[in-house]
């Protein structure tokens, strides 16, 4: 399976839940948010913007945890916030 970004409208099929509560947020995501999405078979390989204080990356949700501990860890940098992108 190719990585994709994010399609909301995938996400408002398969976790409904999840949708609403991304539309509440526009569009940022908990750590539960991110638990529940890289939990689901096909979203898992969608990508999510991770900000930080030095740059922005695009991240597999499954991996983006992983990669926001390692950012944390050596202190040079910290995590902003996590969202759906969005396609300019």
């Amino acid at each position: 399976m190719t990585n994709t970004l994010c399609n909301f409208a995938a996400i408002q099929t398969a976790l409904p839940a999840l949708a609403a509560r991304l539309l509440e947020n526009s569009g940022f995501m908990t750590i539960e948010d991110i638990m529940i999405l890289g939990s689901h078979d096909t979203l898992k390989f969608s990508k999510v913007l991770i900000r930080c204080g030095g740059g922005r990356y695009l991240m597999e949700v499954q991996a983006s945890l992983s990669f926001c501990k390692l950012i944390e860890q050596n202190n040079h940098d910290y995590v902003r916030d996590i969202s759906i992108p969005v396609r300019a």
